[in-house]
């Protein structure tokens, strides 16, 4: 990795260009690399911070979260109380399990994952898109509001053996403006390869 002059981490593959945010600036960003499950993902410093927490799971998934643990994208003071305050806020969470029995895709593992359980009925109305993400094909719900907690964007992807669940929430307490939407910014640059 080489230092940028905008401050932050950029990928030494010249190729490879720092994700473009707001007003085609480029913020200082860092990648963030999980070896150990084979992906990676680029985020902006001033907005967010990464987080590693714990290896469990939900009671009811039956299975125990990868190491390093579920990833934490969360939202900088900077996000939540600068000059553009009050507006929504979004954390993201990522986690992978061990699922070999699973061989294919399918919009019935929406909720039976270890990050968040939620029965067919609170899919009632919605329909799950097939997205790609850069390579790995996905699948996504907008919009759950399951009896737990309402979840802006559901994705689940098979990945070598591996189950994987990304969670997009709102932070509570910060104001619902569905037009907003940083989190994209972070999620465009998931990525599944060979991690340095």
């Amino acid at each position: 990795m080489a230092r940028s002059a905008h401050r932050g981490w950029y990928p030494s593959d010249p190729a490879q260009p720092p994700p473009i945010f707001a007003d085609n600036l480029p913020l200082p960003v860092r990648e963030f690399l999980a070896p150990e499950l084979g992906y990676r993902f680029f985020y902006d410093l001033v907005n967010y911070s990464v987080r590693v927490g714990c290896t469990c799971a939900l009671p009811n998934s039956g299975a125990s979260v990868l190491f390093p643990g579920v990833i934490e994208v969360v939202p900088n003071d900077f996000l939540l109380y600068g000059t553009d305050a009050p507006r929504v806020a979004y954390r993201i969470s990522i986690a992978a399990v061990d699922a070999p029995e699973i061989t294919e895709l399918d919009a019935g593992l929406f909720g039976a994952g270890p990050l968040v359980q939620y029965g067919q009925a609170d899919l009632a109305g919605l329909e799950a898109e097939q997205i790609d993400l850069n390579g790995v094909p996905a699948l996504r719900l907008k919009d759950v509001f399951s009896g737990v907690r309402p979840i802006e964007v559901h994705i689940i992807a098979l990945h070598d053996s591996q189950f994987y669940e990304i969670l997009v929430e709102a932070v509570p307490g910060t104001l619902d403006n569905n037009d907003f939407d940083d989190y994209q910014s972070v999620l465009d640059t998931f990525h599944f390869g060979p991690v340095r």
